[in-house]
């Protein structure tokens, strides 16, 4: 059996040094690898934290504007005049037999929904709103929806 004592020395030495160099440099790879492997999921992770805060404040921001808008145009007198005119006249016309999309059907309602109807359409247009409702305080009805969908009136 031709073992290892057969071998020259100069083959024996190639080997030996071949394989003390490469075993440390190999170990050398595999640490330099973790490491920068866990370096690399590092920082993703803190881009996506970077995202993510720039995100939270983007929707804190967009629902903020949201809020100012519906308080500026709540607080306008006009609006605060056709919640109330447009309120009285839903129960006037409710006592009459008109409900639902069929206020629109009693003459005093539909007069006072076409005053108001242009302010409120026009702040819509301006503010990129999608509708506008005006609620009643005391029944919760919507009184004037800009797109006139089937939420009108109930």
């Amino acid at each position: 059996m031709a073992g290892i004592k057969n071998i020259k020395i100069k083959p024996k030495l190639i080997g030996a040094f071949l394989i003390a160099g490469l075993l440390p440099l190999l170990i050398i790879a595999v640490i330099s690898s973790n490491k920068s492997g866990t370096a690399l999921e590092t920082a993703a992770f803190n881009q996506l934290k970077a995202v993510q805060t720039i995100k939270a404040n983007q929707v804190k921001t967009f629902f903020d504007e949201r809020i100012g808008d519906a308080k500026v145009f709540s607080g306008m007198p006009f609006i605060a005049e056709a919640i109330a005119e447009l309120d009285a006249l839903s129960k006037e016309a409710k006592s009459a037999g008109f409900s639902g999309k069929k206020l629109l059907e009693y003459p005093a309602y539909e007069s006072a929904f076409n005053k108001y109807y242009g302010v409120v359409k026009n702040f819509m247009e301006t503010y990129g709103y999608y509708d506008v409702f005006l609620f009643s305080p005391n029944s919760g009805i919507v009184l004037l929806t800009v797109a006139l969908e089937d939420d009108f009136g109930t």
